[in-house]
């Protein structure tokens, strides 16, 4: 058996720095979280109708999250519990990550197991992904079965077992049940497995491909699970829920083919040519020296080819979601990116024989970490920083309101006319094109109706939601009185004629 108690005893035997890292990492990335307790995108939804965004994750066919709510008591939302549980799992996960990865090289990679830990947790897509709180407890456990499921999937093939096989399907089905950017992390996953497998047994040229065609069945076996468990959750809960949010965002066949080759190679520049803060050197770095590695080691390998084929599986992981849909995918559904640079800087360093030099890697890979780091907390500040500003002005509103005699709020429609972008300061983290970080309740409010009513509402002061017909007296009304804008005096009227409260954001 490859995966065991015992191994994994052995494991952390050999490996006693790799508690004390993970919980440093967790500090100094994800301390802002225990810090920084907000309401965050979505959330003000949740906790006045956590119904509604349930039954939208049941449309998408995100039934792991719901079973997870459902199991761990947390239909309703608790900000201690969530993040208490975000930080349990996510160090869970880099321990079965970690154990994964260090029985697969025969623990030959220690150095290896600290950069992809370090790397991996501190990537700011995950930042970007944790903004939204209300499920990040459930995706963080997704992320720690996703290495068990790995496991399992592993242990069958090797040991012929077909009962781990089933286990690891199983296991797969629900990771991808959470949400379907656990499809290609997974796919990318099995890629690495592939690769090391190669290094350790050297297989002939059919016989890795042989073995390659057997790691890849987990994603679609896992697939069918997931959709299997899509239909049964649905016999229980939002039955007749459906949307076109996840098919609106295939764009082939709706948009000329060269704007979604446009599209495509918008987002590999952005990601492979640094054209966004959030991506470093890293990232190319590791994929062309993986590469350049497989080749010059390639008698480590048997026959290179399969292996130089899983590289570029590996390296090839952010592209894949652009590709599929050519959409630019907003940067919290990218799960690859951490993966994919990980996974390859885990690869360099098993591969560099040169003692100094991959010491130099290994320093260089943990600077990275520590960047990526220094952004997350930035990520997290900025966020809070964004929060109490919606918190301040809408304290201002309600004040308003009651200077203008409205006492009966519960009966008061609050309409709001235009748009304003949190005024962040020079610490915080600049905005980002495919990114909800810094986005206020009061900028998004145009486009998703009563956003800031519900961020009233957790704040403890009801106001009656408003209609698309109040949106158009409000601006008739505002227009017609040339009410100033925030934060000039007057941006907030109370209309005579049609009771409505009306705040003017530009």
């Amino acid at each position: 058996m490859l995966f065991s108690v015992k191994g994994f005893r052995d494991f952390l035997k050999r490996s006693p720095f790799i508690c004390p890292l993970i919980i440093a990492v967790l500090v100094l990335a994800y301390g802002g979280k225990v810090a920084y307790q907000t309401v965050s995108l979505d959330l003000e939804v949740m906790l006045v109708h956590p119904n509604a965004l349930y039954r939208a994750w049941s449309a998408f066919g995100r039934w792991g999250l719901l079973l997870y709510k459902w199991v761990f008591g947390m239909w309703y939302y608790n900000a201690g519990i969530e993040t208490g549980l975000l930080l349990l799992n996510l160090a869970a996960a880099m321990l079965a990550f970690a154990y994964l990865l260090d029985t697969l090289t025969e623990g030959k990679n220690p150095l290896g197991v600290c950069a992809f830990t370090a790397l991996y947790l501190t990537h700011p897509v995950w930042g970007e992904q944790f903004l939204y709180m209300l499920q990040a407890a459930a995706i963080s456990f997704a992320v720690f079965l996703m290495p068990v499921a790995l496991m399992l999937y592993t242990d069958g093939l090797r040991g012929k077992k077909p009962l781990r096989l089933i286990a690891g399907i199983l296991t797969g089905g629900f990771v991808f049940g959470c949400y379907q950017s656990f499809v290609i992390m997974t796919a990318v996953g099995l890629a690495g497995i592939f690769l090391f497998e190669m290094h350790r047994t050297k297989p002939k040229f059919l016989r890795g491909f042989g073995t390659g065609i057997l790691y890849v069945l987990l994603v679609p076996l896992a697939f069918l699970v997931s959709k299997a468990g899509t239909i049964v959750q649905r016999m229980f809960y939002a039955q007749n829920i459906t949307t076109n949010y996840l098919t609106n965002q295939m764009r082939w066949g709706k948009d000329p083919v060269e704007e979604c080759r446009k599209v495509i190679e918008s987002f590999f520049e952005t990601v492979f040519l640094l054209k966004d803060s959030y991506f470093n050197i890293l990232l190319p770095a590791v994929c062309i020296l993986a590469f350049v590695l497989v080749i010059v080691r390639f008698r480590e390998f048997g026959n290179p080819i399969p292996s130089l084929i899983a590289v570029l599986a590996v390296a090839l992981g952010p592209m894949y979601l652009v590709s599929a849909t050519a959409t630019t995918p907003q940067y919290r559904s990218e799960l690859t990116l951490p993966l994919t640079a990980a996974l390859l800087a885990f690869a360099c360093l098993l591969l560099i024989k040169i003692k100094p030099v991959r010491i130099v890697f290994f320093l260089f890979c943990m600077y990275i970490a520590f960047l990526q780091a220094k952004t997350f907390a930035r990520m997290n500040y900025t966020e809070y920083i964004r929060y109490e500003q919606d918190v301040s002005l809408s304290e201002e509103i309600i004040r308003k309101a009651h200077e203008l005699g409205v006492t009966d709020t519960k009966n008061t429609r609050l309409v709001f006319v235009g748009t304003l972008k949190a005024p962040l300061n020079e610490s915080c983290e600049p905005r980002h094109a495919n990114s909800a970080l810094g986005v206020s309740v009061y900028e998004v409010e145009c486009f998703s109706r009563n956003k800031v009513n519900c961020f009233i509402r957790d704040m403890g002061v009801v106001f009656e939601d408003n209609t698309a017909e109040d949106a158009g007296i409000a601006a008739e009304y505002a227009n017609a009185n040339a009410m100033p804008a925030y934060p000039a005096e007057g941006f907030v009227a109370l209309d005579p004629a049609s009771g409505l409260l009306i705040v003017r954001l530009s």
